[in-house]
C-alpha cells in the first residue's frame, strides 16, 4: 500500500472555532479588604480551538491513522494577550498556526525520509495542548497549559505548565513575589508533600524520588486557584513515569506569615470574592 496518501480537503483545512466564554459576575458586596475599593469584573475572553492534519497517513492494524495538532486556548484583549503569550506559545511561537506548522512540518520531513526507504515504516504522531483559565478575578490571572505529545516510542509525554500574572502590575509572578521566607516555607510544603505521599516525618526519600541529595525541593511549577497555592511536579520530575504527576495544594489559611504584600493582596482578592 502506498503510504503517501493525500488528505481530502476536509482534513487539510484547519478547523477554527470561536465561542464566547465569560465568567459570571460576583454578587458579594462587603469584601472586607480595605485596599479593594470596588469589586473588579473578571476578564472577558473567548476560547479558540484549532486543529490541523498532516497530508501523510500511517497504516495500522485497524486501518489508517493520521498525524495531527490540536489546540485550545483563551483569547483576551491585545494587551493581556501580549502579557500571557508565553503561557500559550511556550516555544516562542507568534501564534497557534506557527505551533501547528512546526509540529506538522517536522512529521512531514520524517515521513518523507521514511517513504524513500522501501523498508521504512512510520506511525502517526500527535500534539495536543489545552490552555485553560484556573483563576480569573480581575486582579490576578492563572493559566494552566496541558500538553500531551507522541512522536513514537513506548509512550508519549504529558506536562502541565502553570503561569501566574498580577493584572494590576501587568507582570508575570515569580514565587518570591508571593512568598517572603523560602526556607521555612519549604518546610511547610514538605509537610504537605509527606502527608500526600503517606510518608512519616523521619522517612527518607531514598531511590523512590528524584530529589538531589535526597532533600525535598519545591516545584518550579506553581499556580493559584480559589482554594490555595498549587505546586505541580510533572511526570519524570520527581518520580518514575509510571507514578505519574504529583499535585500539592497549600490552602490559603496555611500561608499566614509567609506572604509578601503581593501575596496578601492575591489571597485576599480570592478569599473575599469567592
Amino acid at each position: 500500500m502506498n503510504l503517501r496518501l493525500a488528505c481530502t480537503i476536509l482534513l487539510t483545512t484547519p478547523i477554527l472555532w470561536l465561542s464566547c466564554n465569560t465568567e459570571e459576575k460576583g454578587t458579594k458586596q462587603n469584601l472586607g479588604y480595605e485596599e479593594i475599593l470596588a469589586k473588579r469584573d473578571s476578564l472577558h475572553y473567548q476560547v479558540k480551538y484549532f486543529k490541523d492534519f498532516s497530508p501523510y497517513f500511517s497504516k495500522t492494524e485497524e486501518g489508517i491513522d493520521s498525524t495531527y495538532f490540536e489546540g485550545t486556548f483563551p483569547v483576551f484583549t491585545d494587551s493581556i494577550n501580549e502579557m500571557v503569550k508565553e503561557a500559550i506559545f511556550i516555544n516562542g511561537e507568534k501564534n497557534i498556526y506557527e505551533v501547528s506548522d512546526n509540529f506538522i512540518s517536522a512529521f512531514n520531513e520524517f515521513a518523507e525520509d521514511v517513504i524513500n526507504n522501501p523498508t521504512g515504516y512510520y506511525g502517526a504522531w500527535f500534539l495536543k495542548q489545552d490552555c485553560r483559565i484556573e483563576l480569573n478575578n480581575g486582579y490576578f490571572l492563572t493559566l494552566v497549559n496541558n500538553i500531551s505529545e507522541y512522536t513514537g516510542g513506548a509512550h508519549g509525554m504529558e506536562v502541565e505548565l502553570w503561569y501566574n500574572y498580577d493584572l494590576e502590575q501587568s507582570k508575570k509572578l515569580k514565587l518570591e513575589d508571593i512568598i517572603q521566607d523560602s526556607v521555612e516555607f519549604r518546610k511547610l510544603v514538605e509537610r504537605h508533600f509527606r502527608k500526600h505521599e503517606n510518608l512519616t516525618d523521619t522517612s527518607t526519600y531514598g531511590g523512590n524520588y528524584f530529589f538531589s541529595k535526597g532533600e525535598f525541593i519545591l516545584a518550579d511549577n506553581f499556580g493559584f486557584n480559589k482554594e490555595g497555592l498549587i505546586f505541580h511536579y510533572n511526570v519524570y520530575e520527581i518520580k518514575a513515569y509510571a507514578d505519574g504527576p504529583t499535585t500539592l495544594l497549600i490552602p490559603y489559611e496555611d500561608l499566614d506569615g509567609f506572604l509578601t504584600e503581593t501575596g496578601n493582596r492575591l489571597r485576599n482578592s480570592v478569599v473575599d470574592i469567592r
